[in-house]
């Protein structure tokens, strides 16, 4: 209970915040409400808000749970419920209910940037000269994000070679196999005489396409955990 009130996930039956009833039977608002914030907090973004004209079985009920009720229905959030309609969420929630609720919310959650099935042959780089050697990159992930670009960053290893990161290639001048002409996600940018940073090119990406690369030329880039979060 603790650990659901302190990250807004349950509220407390009082004013005060003090008091749970955790033996109490629950609401089905007061499940979607939990449900609708703690997917909030485990990944912000995943729900967008009903528009203003969208039509809802839950247009007149007020707060706490009114926009969680209009939310989760847009989202999809009650697909395949039973008896939905006017008044429906008055009643106590079944179990079933519930795991079907929950088994929705873990199907709209979007796959971790670090998960097996979104990282494809990446590869740690070690040493300083990879000339002719093949580089691997995401196959088919949708990332679109900078911090899920540096978290593939960061599965590749603490040095990444040349332009690090493409869904598609703009300069092709360090790789063979590629042409020029397309976008990259990453670029190298020289700013001292020991190191690179990276500028991030932000255009709304396509699925990657790109899966390999062979380096032409070769300089060690360090790609530190710290950055990991966003750039200055």
């Amino acid at each position: 209970m603790q650990a659901a009130y302190e990250n807004d996930i349950t509220k407390g039956t009082n004013i005060g915040q003090t008091l749970f009833g955790p033996w109490d039977s629950i609401r089905r608002d007061q499940v979607v409400s939990m449900i609708v914030r703690g997917a909030k907090s485990l990944f912000p973004g995943m729900f967008k808000e009903p528009p203003v004209e969208t039509g809802s079985y839950f247009a007149g009920v007020s707060e706490p749970h009114g926009a969680n009720l209009r939310t989760a229905q847009y989202n999809g959030l009650l697909d395949g419920l039973l008896g939905m309609g006017t008044g429906w969420q008055n009643a106590n929630a079944t179990r079933g209910e519930v795991a079907k609720m929950l088994f929705n919310m873990l199907s709209l959650a979007p796959a971790s940037p670090l998960s097996p099935e979104s990282i494809a042959n990446a590869r740690r780089l070690g040493g300083t000269s990879h000339i002719g050697e093949t580089l691997y990159f995401v196959i088919g992930a949708k990332l679109t994000t900078e911090l899920e670009a540096q978290h593939v960053l960061e599965r590749m290893g603490n040095e990444i070679h040349g332009l690090q990161f493409y869904f598609t290639v703009q300069k092709s001048d360090n790789f063979e196999g590629m042409e020029p002409g397309w976008w990259v996600v990453f670029e190298a940018r020289r700013t001292s005489a020991t190191g690179y940073d990276m500028d991030w090119y932000q255009r709304g990406f396509p699925d990657a396409i790109v899966v390999q690369a062979t380096v032409r030329t070769s300089d060690p880039i360090p790609v530190y955990e710290d950055i990991v979060g966003g750039f200055d």
